[in-house]
């Protein structure tokens, strides 16, 4: 398999691995019961190192950066890379809030 996950994408999912180990170890939210749910941080922190989405490949969606032609800005992002991120960011705070009502 070829590379296909972006930089942006591979910070995103090391970030997200992080706290979804966290929140298995109870460092987040302990005593919920669904800790083990965290287990699955695994998966984002591996797909990050590896720079490899099983999920991407099978529906052929390439985030990773291609070779520039001579003289393009290597700093030239489209503002639709960021939505995913920023969607999953808004519901994962929408979860936290679930959480804690019914921790509460």
């Amino acid at each position: 398999m070829s590379i296909n996950v972006g930089t942006l994408d591979r910070i995103a999912r090391i970030v997200v691995g992080i706290a979804l180990i966290a929140f298995a170890l109870g460092l987040i939210a302990p005593g919920t019961g669904w800790n083990w749910v965290g287990r699955i941080g695994v998966v984002p922190i591996l797909t990050a190192l590896f720079g490899v989405c099983p999920a991407y490949a099978r529906s052929g969606f390439r985030r990773a950066e291609t070779a520039l032609a001579p003289g393009a800005s290597h700093h030239v992002h489209q503002l639709g890379d960021l939505a995913p991120l920023v969607g999953f960011v808004a519901a994962g705070n929408r979860v936290r809030d679930a959480v804690r009502h019914m921790v509460a």
